[in-house]
């Protein structure tokens, strides 16, 4: 790429021609980044388990239910970039209060399947444990869907 562009010598039309490339390159870029359809399910599940994991006697199995729970989330969380062959960095400020809302959610949702069981009414705690579910699969999707748009806008 040359340094001394003249508008004498086609130099707008190759400037033009070099950024619809690089668009284009990040238009593949934002789609090569597409979370394949089980990510989010897996981590709605795994978030499930960890909110619903206070239902149990407590004891060896709650705490077993909850490592394993925590262990399989940081197992795909250290995968995903080694699966997809990208690592997400700079997600831009929508998908981080994304993130940030599901981390939220999902302690709220704890925190009443713990309080439903101090309650006495462990049988109530699979409500929350679902709604973790469908919530960490939504905004797991809102995420995805925010961090392309950001890479495909070049932010």
């Amino acid at each position: 790429m040359e340094n001394d562009l003249r508008p004498s010598d086609g130099a707008p039309r190759r400037a033009a021609a070099l950024l619809d490339e690089l668009a284009a390159d990040r238009t593949r870029l934002a789609q090569r980044l597409a979370a394949p359809a089980w990510l989010y399910p897996a981590f709605g599940a795994l978030t499930a388990l960890y909110v619903a994991a206070p239902a149990l006697e407590p004891g060896a199995a709650s705490d077993l239910v909850t490592t394993l729970a925590v262990a399989a989330t940081l197992l795909l969380v250290w995968a995903y970039p080694r699966l997809s062959g990208v690592r997400v960095s700079r997600t831009g400020a929508s998908a981080r209060l994304t993130l940030g809302l599901l981390l939220g959610a999902t302690l709220l949702l704890l925190s009443t399947s713990l309080g439903l069981v101090a309650l006495g009414l462990r049988w109530w705690t699979p409500l929350p444990a679902v709604a973790s579910f469908a919530l960490t699969v939504q905004l797991g999707r809102a995420f995805d869907r925010r961090y392309r748009e950001h890479v495909r806008r070049g932010a």
